[in-house]
């Protein structure tokens, strides 16, 4: 853009003369050319049913949450995101089975968290279940209807397993920290998804769980070494190693293995969502819910054994 004065100066005039000249008419060009923004910008808003849910082999159907996405500008709350009026089902073996809305009580306090379940069923090996899920939306009054599946791998084939404990100085604190790791030896089925983690328990409660390795992804039948996360246990369990040792504390090697949708999830997992004028964008996670949905139902089996710890120095 040029700028044309409506006047003429020469030199001779006061130099803080023309100085206010041309501020002035800057001023006048800058209020003509820009408007001032006082509403929020309307960015796309696409509104998602969100699905997330573990079906492990063994365990009560229940822990299914289904909640919603929110626009891009909107406060967060857990109230905002939860649903609670979902019609949904899962379908196994050709029998359809209702969800229900039920409620967690967490230290003796009733707390609904948009979680559904089937009451009294567990999770049997080597089914395929489907989800359906349809809800209304109270915003647009459009019905949103998401839907995934998975089948269920059997229990991971786990050779042997173990658990290392190492003492670390910790030089900030000039205090003995306490690092654990866990690694499991399986035998791996072709196309698996697996982790490896470690639980400390206390009187049959978890006190720590932690560790957890990226998952790997098995191509073909092999005989292969997974190894957790290290880990260093909390201020309040700084001791533990000793604990352990002397059998206060147990230690449990936990070995879980996934449907194969779930590799496709793990290597997706960091990439970039919907573009955005706030968000270049990239390729999308890859979900196993479709339709008007994202989200993970997956199917999953699990290996939990005691292990003794092995200090090493």
């Amino acid at each position: 853009m040029r700028l044309h004065f409506p006047f003429h100066f020469s030199l001779h005039f006061p130099h803080y003369t023309v100085s206010f000249v041309i501020l002035g008419s800057l001023i006048l060009l800058w209020n003509g050319c820009f408007t001032p923004i006082t509403e929020p910008p309307d960015l796309p808003y696409d509104e998602r049913v969100v699905i997330r849910a573990i079906l492990m082999v063994g365990e009560p159907m229940n822990e299914i949450q289904i909640s919603r996405t929110l626009p891009p500008l909107d406060t967060f709350s857990y109230r905002k995101i939860f649903i609670e009026n979902a019609k949904a089902s899962i379908t196994v073996d050709g029998q359809v089975l209702p969800l229900e809305l039920y409620t967690r009580n967490t230290t003796g306090t009733a707390i609904v968290r948009s979680l559904y379940r089937v009451p009294n069923m567990r999770t049997q090996p080597g089914k395929l279940y489907t989800l359906n899920v349809e809800w209304q939306s109270p915003t647009t009054g459009r019905t949103l209807r998401a839907s995934a599946e998975t089948r269920t791998p059997s229990a991971p084939l786990v050779d042997s397993a173990r658990v290392i404990a190492a003492f670390r100085t910790n030089t900030t604190t000039m205090r003995v920290d306490t690092i654990f790791a866990s690694e499991a030896f399986v035998q791996a089925r072709a196309q698996e998804s697996m982790r490896v983690g470690t639980l400390l328990l206390s009187g049959g409660q978890v006190v720590s769980s932690r560790g957890y390795g990226d998952a790997s992804f098995i191509q073909s039948s092999a005989s292969v070494s997974l190894r957790s996360n290290d880990w260093t246990l909390p201020r309040e369990l700084s001791t533990a190693t000793v604990q352990l040792l002397s059998g206060f504390l147990q230690s449990r090697v936990v070995v879980e293995t996934y449907d194969t949708d779930y590799n496709k999830y793990f290597q997706t997992r960091n990439r970039s969502g919907q573009p955005s004028p706030l968000n270049p964008g990239g390729p999308n996670i890859d979900w196993n819910v479709k339709g008007d949905g994202i989200g993970m139902f997956i199917g999953a089996a699990q290996w939990v054994r005691v292990v003794p710890v092995r200090r090493v120095q």
